[in-house]
């Protein structure tokens, strides 16, 4: 049923299966179904109760985490993305979203550690090289940063690698470069391409 979009049904199905018996499946189950009817709430409470019969379930506490983030309690979030972490370490993804919320605290050098695990479990995925880019950038580390962007860029082109390369060229005063990228990326849509070109273009 949850394969076919068929979610209040699958939730009829699970609460008479969690009446039977109650398991941690099931309310993961529960809780994604609720999710994505975009009941949060709802699907909380349900990921809460996976936890309680399976403290290890870190399916539940990243999904809890994810939610945390939705609503903005970015403390809560990161609490859950540290247990899903503890109960599974090699998923590259968790590590994203934790570095996610470092990053919006300002811990860049923690958010750093997180994208390169990232990147080390999902080297093809263009995700982690881009947010550790981000972070090197942050902390002025723009050569550094440079060969991030380039290698998520390689992966995976967007109009906000094609910014990110540009501003990051700026940053090395390589203005050639930096405006041919932002002029890519404003052609593309992005915003803060066009007020940068302003300024680095001229």
């Amino acid at each position: 049923m949850i394969d076919e979009g068929k979610y209040q049904e699958a939730i009829l199905l699970l609460d008479n299966i969690i009446d039977d018996a109650p398991s941690s499946e099931a309310y993961l189950l529960r809780g994604n179904s609720y999710f994505s009817l975009g009941e949060s709430n709802k699907a909380a409470i349900s990921f809460l109760q996976a936890i309680e019969l399976n403290s290890n379930a870190y399916e539940a506490w990243m999904h809890l985490g994810n939610i945390y983030v939705n609503s903005a309690q970015f403390a809560l979030s990161l609490d859950a993305y540290d247990n899903a972490i503890k109960h599974n370490n090699k998923l590259g993804k968790l590590y994203i979203n934790r570095g996610n919320v470092l990053f919006r605290f300002k811990r860049y050098p923690e958010a750093e550690n997180d994208f390169k695990i990232a990147l080390e479990l999902e080297p093809q995925d263009p995700q982690p090289h881009f947010n550790y880019g981000r972070t090197l950038y942050m902390q002025q580390e723009f050569s550094n940063a440079l060969v991030s962007f380039q290698k998520s860029h390689s992966l995976s082109e967007s109009s906000e690698s094609n910014y990110w390369l540009g501003v990051t060229y700026y940053q090395l005063s390589q203005t050639q470069k930096a405006c041919s990228y932002l002029n890519i990326a404003a052609d593309q849509g992005d915003q803060n391409a066009k007020e940068a070109i302003v300024t680095v273009c001229g």
